[in-house]
């Protein structure tokens, strides 16, 4: 996790409870910090945040704050992916395997594939494929509703949106439910090599080209999409997906709420069609808050981008 993503958290659970006037930002309990190059601390890789005013404590694993409301029965339910990973700190290690159940979350292959196949190399016997429909409607989004960074992508799955967000915002953030495809995400973003089969030969795998993505500007997290754990007015841009890794939203007006609160009061708030995670062609459309809206999202309506390429 990026350190300067911790200035722009907050408590999942005391921001769902209302703790209105109240400090809900984490206190950090650093276990294991990276540093860049000239020795600046740049990444959190394991550790705690704790919330300042319930003292809720929310664990940093392998680089990805873990931030649903609920840690523990999300623990139980995605064990089958925490047990798989190394933790040295003894503490974090208790804490995991006392909570990690079995699970059954993980990523087709086939969906890494069908997102970042395009940025496989390409050359007169292989010609280059094309980005997936879903980011591509994305990336226009963007460039015509002049999205600006900080963004975030609610649904971020495999994380390929992200980096599209923040190619044409310059910082950006992925959070799913689905903590195998935010592994998936932080693994393209950290790896020195990422291979991708070969045009349809599943034997034949090459490197794609990592270089084309903004690699440096993302930070990926699981947390709840009816719950996100970001103070409100914290983004300029916010991406509402069709669901996210782990199917369908549970409350997609919820979700919504939660996409306006945490945009800036002029942000730019994208809502993609429903239908797009089956292949359906759904472009995004504008949730828009109108005069006498409140922070619950009532009054909030969807509209199209406007017809100029430009917002309305």
């Amino acid at each position: 996790m990026r350190l300067k993503t911790l200035a722009r958290l907050a408590c999942p659970a005391c921001l769902r409870s209302g703790s209105l006037g109240r400090d809900v930002r984490f206190d950090l309990d650093p276990m294991r910090v990276e540093r860049d190059d000239a020795g600046v601390e740049r990444e959190l890789s394991e550790g705690y945040l704790v919330c300042r005013t319930c003292r809720a404590a929310y664990p940093v694993l392998a680089g990805t704050a873990i931030l649903p409301v609920d840690v523990k029965a999300h623990l139980a339910t995605h064990g089958n992916v925490y047990r798989r990973l190394s933790i040295p700190d003894p503490r974090l290690a208790r804490f995991l395997l006392s909570n990690a159940g079995e699970g059954a979350d993980f990523v087709p292959f086939d969906e890494v594939v069908a997102r970042y196949a395009d940025l496989l190399p390409f050359d007169a016997t292989r010609p280059a494929k094309p980005m997936s429909a879903r980011d591509a409607r994305l990336d226009e989004a963007i460039r015509n509703g002049g999205g600006i960074g900080p963004a975030l992508e609610i649904g971020c799955g495999v994380g390929r949106g992200t980096f599209v967000l923040a190619a044409r915002t310059g910082d950006a953030i992925g959070v799913d439910r689905s903590v195998a495809r935010v592994r998936r995400a932080r693994n393209v973003e950290t790896t020195d090599e990422f291979r991708l089969p070969v045009v349809d030969l599943k034997t034949s795998e090459t490197p794609i080209e990592l270089s084309r993505l903004a690699r440096r500007d993302v930070d990926f997290l699981v947390a709840d999409p009816e719950a996100l754990p970001f103070a409100d007015g914290t983004f300029a841009t916010v991406v509402v997906r069709d669901g996210d890794g782990e199917g369908a939203f549970v409350d997609d007006a919820r979700v919504n709420s939660e996409a306006l609160r945490i945009a800036r009061p002029n942000g730019l708030v994208l809502v993609e069609g429903k239908g797009a995670r089956e292949g359906e062609d759904r472009h995004f459309e504008v949730l828009d808050r109108s005069r006498g809206a409140d922070r619950s999202g009532d009054g909030a309506r969807v509209r199209p981008l406007g017809g100029s390429g430009q917002r309305p």
